[in-house]
C-alpha cells in the first residue's frame, strides 16, 4: 500500500487529481467490520464536486460514513449521529482583493485524532 501519491482520475469527464499521505493505520476490534482503517491527508489540486470522495472511492479506500459514495458503517462515538469522516482542518487560498496568502486552520475533531 502506497503511503502518499496522486489520484489522477477523470470525474465528469473532466481532468480531476488528488493527493494523499498516509497518516496513520488504526487495527480495529472485533466489533468493527474493518480490519483497518487508515487515516490520511488528502488535498485536491483540482475543484470537482465531490472530488476526493469519488476519488478514496476510485482508489479503493472509500471514506466512512460517505452515506452518497459508500454505504459502510458511519465514525462516530457512540450515542452521537453517525458522521462522515471528512473535515477540512485547513484551507488555505489567495485573497482576490489583497493577492496574500489566507490560511484558516481548526484541530481535528477530538474523537478522530
Amino acid at each position: 500500500e502506497e503511503e502518499s501519491g496522486v489520484i489522477d482520475f477523470p470525474i465528469d469527464g473532466k481532468m480531476s487529481v488528488s493527493k494523499f499521505k498516509v497518516v496513520s493505520r488504526t487495527t480495529c476490534s472485533g466489533q468493527s467490520p474493518f480490519d483497518v482503517l487508515t487515516t490520511v491527508d488528502l488535498w485536491p489540486v483540482t475543484g470537482r464536486m465531490h472530488q476526493l470522495r469519488r476519488h478514496m472511492l476510485h482508489n479503493g479506500t472509500p471514506i466512512l460514513g460517505d452515506e452518497k459514495y459508500f454505504l459502510g458503517n458511519a465514525c462516530a462515538p457512540t450515542g452521537s449521529e453517525p458522521k462522515m469522516c471528512l473535515w477540512a482542518v485547513e484551507v488555505d487560498f489567495l485573497h482576490p482583493f489583497t493577492s496574500e496568502r489566507v490560511m484558516v486552520s481548526i484541530p481535528e475533531p477530538i474523537y478522530y485524532e
